[in-house]
């Protein structure tokens, strides 16, 4: 008898003198709701198109929240291929590289050392933008990093270097999933659009009231937003008798790390060096001189009306600097024909865009001759009219929803990172309570146990379940589905490095 036979035998011996019985295999059941999902199709912008650590890359696409929904729920086979792809290890980053030039890959993420609770960030090397399914037809995805409603609904795409990279032509993102003939739509509009409104420093126009006059960095009146959104859901409605679909709405990005995590404090960047310390604080006076010697000329000037000192408190320790920032609104100052820089300290409650996070230990933000400009910041009334203008924005998602009779239900995006940020305070330094799946806690942070990928603004893999999870939510409840959810707790986070 050989060994095979012999642990067979052996195995059945045991079996037929114990009482254990083996449990049945367990059968996942096939999806099913009010709902046709045999056409499925994601449109949007950044949420949908796999970025990961800042970039367009394999591990992305894999982990994207429409490969994702797609595969792990049967949708489609594991080998398909439903999205735009790039299939590059580290990838093509698309916050550090210009104009699709460039070769900068995904942002790494290091403890210089194991005892640490900080930590840094760099580039890796990656690839030039290649998309490996160019041009390709057979998509149930259709979008693309920074795609705005201009390119879901417009005809023309030349705003857009992704979109034009991959498809090379002028139909809109929508007309383009239109001829899929979707039986089932889930469609994100206004997210990116906020983001990029918000990423210039408010710097564009927040009410654009007709498409033509629509430019990078703008957003549309809350009109032109319930008439764009309307009639892309009227589209797509229209391919079918029992098409339905799923809005996403939009989250308060203000406390996303991209914008929260970097303090507005000098001190944590020129404390352990000295001379641009010393060389900040010399400067900083000899600015103030000049404002001084202006309102010398010009006494009637009331104290309420005069231009901000840099205030540096502590001296040269600099304990209570606020990073220097440009102003564009402050009042203009000319000093024997020398136009004085408008600029002023950041505040507690302002936002430096973690994009910055680099530069601010070369002396952007300490020396005066190199502030950081208005797109790299917010301030706390800026944040304001961005957080206004996504209820705006969600008030009238949650209406066409309401008015499609039956035929749309919402993802709540708002509403989860509520939920993720109770208790969080930045004034008070509280961090937030997060949310506990199976006993594992997971945070709104770039961390072990965060949700976000390592630029701040995306997902990692496991917070693109928990998304996936809520549209599985939505679903069920307001199509009586019967889908099942994803453990989060299976897939791999962000990835954090020991060592310089």
């Amino acid at each position: 008898m050989n060994r095979k036979h012999f642990l067979f035998f052996m195995l059945l011996f045991l079996y037929g003198c114990s009482e254990f019985e083996f449990p049945d295999p367990i059968i996942t059941p096939e999806p099913t709701a009010d709902a046709d999902f045999s056409k499925i199709v994601f449109i949007g912008g950044s949420r949908f198109a796999g970025i990961d650590d800042g970039a367009l890359s394999s591990r992305g696409y894999q982990f994207s929240v429409p490969n994702l929904f797609l595969k792990e729920l049967g949708f489609v086979s594991s080998d398909a291929i439903v999205a735009p792809r790039v299939n590059s290890e580290n990838g093509f980053n698309i916050y550090t590289n210009t104009n699709l030039s460039g070769n900068e890959g995904s942002f790494r993420l290091f403890f210089p050392q194991d005892d640490t609770l900080f930590f840094k960030r760099e580039t890796r090397l990656g690839t030039p933008l290649t998309y490996e399914n160019q041009g390709v037809d057979q998509l149930q995805v259709f979008s693309f990093p920074n795609a705005t409603i201009f390119e879901i609904t417009e005809g023309t795409q030349s705003t857009n270097p992704y979109l034009s990279a991959f498809f090379n032509n002028s139909s809109s993102l929508l007309e383009r999933a239109k001829t899929v003939s979707p039986s089932f739509f889930v469609l994100d509009m206004g997210f990116d659009d906020i983001f990029g409104f918000a990423k210039s420093g408010i710097t564009g126009n927040m009410a654009v009231n007709v498409m033509s006059n629509f430019n990078k960095g703008d957003l549309l009146s809350e009109d032109l937003f319930r008439e764009r959104i309307q009639n892309t859901v009227d589209e797509l409605l229209s391919t079918g008798t029992e098409v339905k679909g799923l809005l996403f709405n939009i989250p308060d990005i203000i406390d996303y790390p991209f914008f929260s995590l970097m303090p507005t404090s000098i001190n944590n960047h020129v404390r352990s060096k000295g001379s641009l310390r010393i060389d900040a604080h010399f400067r900083a006076v000899d600015f103030n001189n000049l404002i001084f010697d202006y309102y010398d000329l010009h006494p009637g000037v009331s104290d309420e009306d005069r231009r901000p000192l840099l205030d540096f408190g502590g001296g040269i320790d600099a304990d209570r600097w606020g990073l220097v920032a440009e102003d564009e609104t402050l009042t203009d100052l000319v000093l024997n024909g020398l136009t004085i820089p408008k600029l002023k300290q950041l505040e507690l409650l302002d936002f430096v865009f973690y994009q910055n996070e680099q530069q601010l230990w070369t002396g952007f933000g300490s020396l005066v001759e190199n502030p950081i400009r208005e797109d790299g910041y917010l301030d706390q009334d800026e944040a304001k009219l961005i957080q206004e203008k996504i209820v705006a924005y969600n008030t009238i998602i949650k209406e066409v929803a309401d008015a499609s009779n039956g035929k749309l239900a919402i993802v709540d995006m708002a509403k989860f990172f509520e939920e993720m940020f109770v208790g969080y305070s930045r004034l008070l330094g509280n961090p937030t309570e997060g949310l506990n799946i199976d006993g594992v806690r997971l945070e709104p942070l770039i961390s072990r146990d965060g949700i976000f990928s390592g630029d701040g603004i995306n997902m990692n893999p496991v917070g693109n379940a928990v998304i996936i999870n809520r549209m599985i939510e939505a679903i069920n409840q307001h199509f009586n589905g019967n889908l099942t959810k994803l453990d989060p707790n299976n897939l791999p986070n962000t990835p954090f490095d020991i060592g310089n």
